[in-house]
């Protein structure tokens, strides 16, 4: 397995093409100037079509998200609503995040799943202790 981690874009680091491609493919109705981070998915393409917005209020994802769970899912996934992000050695492709509800949802992260769970999990205690 791969150590290199996924780069994280933060909005000013954005191309414009790459903001185009975030509002149309992964956060539809989002406004760009609620894009904090932006991490694709893809190792060697990170034109903004695949992969997760990170938002103040939770993470939006391009539409391969609903191949992960049974049913489809609303997003944003709210940070309020995910009580924490596992790795699971079997799903070495995925963080598994468990809803308060009791449901749980998987986020492909191809090889980068230790990194996304450790990223998702910090935001979400970032997030908590500022409410």
């Amino acid at each position: 397995m791969s150590t290199s981690i996924p780069k994280l874009y933060f909005l000013n680091s954005l191309k414009e093409k790459q903001i185009h491609n975030i509002l149309e493919y992964c956060a539809k109705g989002l406004e760009r100037e609620e894009i904090i981070v932006f991490c694709g998915t893809k190792l060697l393409n990170n034109n903004g079509k695949r992969g997760y917005v990170f938002t103040a209020k939770g993470i939006y994802a391009d539409d391969s998200i609903n191949k992960y769970v049974n049913g489809k899912i609303d997003l944003p996934v709210l940070y309020a609503d995910i009580e924490k992000c596992e790795y699971e050695e079997q799903h070495s492709s995925h963080v598994k995040c468990i809803l308060k509800n009791g449901g749980y949802l998987y986020l492909y992260t191809d090889i980068f799943s230790q990194f996304f769970c450790e990223v998702i999990n910090q935001i979400m205690y970032a997030f908590s202790v500022k409410l």
